[in-house]
């Protein structure tokens, strides 16, 4: 029985960690995945006012503190069902940061950037390298909405600062994104001469409709 015991409380701990743990992660990439593919078309049609976000169609011209992005209204009920449902989702699986990555950018697409940022710090918690780099781009996207949106200044400019220190933490990240949003920040913090120099990288980069917006 000494030697058997051991042996058995292995067994029930290897039957309990793929019961409670791996069977509910294969399902969530599953319909993760499912999910991402119908949604796609939505987000790559949807652009977003001063914002590079990656899965969307690219910013645009206007104000990206705006809480309401314009959508049509079949996107924003597809998206509104999708978000609930992996919401639902992510409630059995509260450390798949890909699920929560996917959760953070419908909901900033929605305007829900509190809920959104919930899900990037998750993220950034329990992601890998990438997941966390789409994190923190998605958190300073959300520091810049909601920093614009102050009327005190110096918690305007907190807000901003925030959403800058998560880009300068991607240093070794010089995606035409990154660079576009890092722009933008400066720009709203009236650092001209820095976001300057950022123009001038991302046209190295050949990157004309960014370039264009900045």
């Amino acid at each position: 029985l000494v030697l058997v015991l051991p042996v058995l409380l292995l067994g029930a701990a290897a039957a309990a960690h793929q019961v409670w743990v791996v069977q509910p992660n294969q399902r969530a990439q599953v319909i993760l995945e499912s999910s991402r593919a119908s949604i796609a078309p939505v987000l790559a049609r949807t652009r977003l006012p001063m914002l590079a976000l990656p899965g969307t169609g690219g910013p645009e011209a206007g104000d990206p503190s705006v809480v309401a992005i314009s959508l049509l209204p079949g996107d924003r009920s597809q998206l509104e069902r999708t978000e609930t449902e992996l919401d639902e989702l992510w409630s059995t699986v509260p450390r798949s940061a890909a699920l929560a990555s996917q959760l953070g950018l419908i909901r900033l697409v929605l305007g829900r950037d509190r809920d959104a940022r919930r899900a990037w710090e998750s993220a950034l918690v329990y992601g890998n390298s990438d997941e966390r780099t789409g994190a923190r781009l998605g958190l300073a996207l959300v520091a810049l909405r909601v920093g614009l949106r102050q009327e005190n200044e110096q918690d305007r400019l907190f807000a901003l600062e925030h959403g800058l220190t998560h880009l300068q933490r991607l240093s070794d990240v010089r995606s035409p994104e990154v660079l576009f949003n890092q722009g933008v920040l400066l720009a709203a913090l009236q650092r001209a001469d820095e976001a300057r120099s950022v123009v001038s990288e991302l046209r190295s980069q050949a990157s004309p409709p960014l370039l264009i917006e900045l």
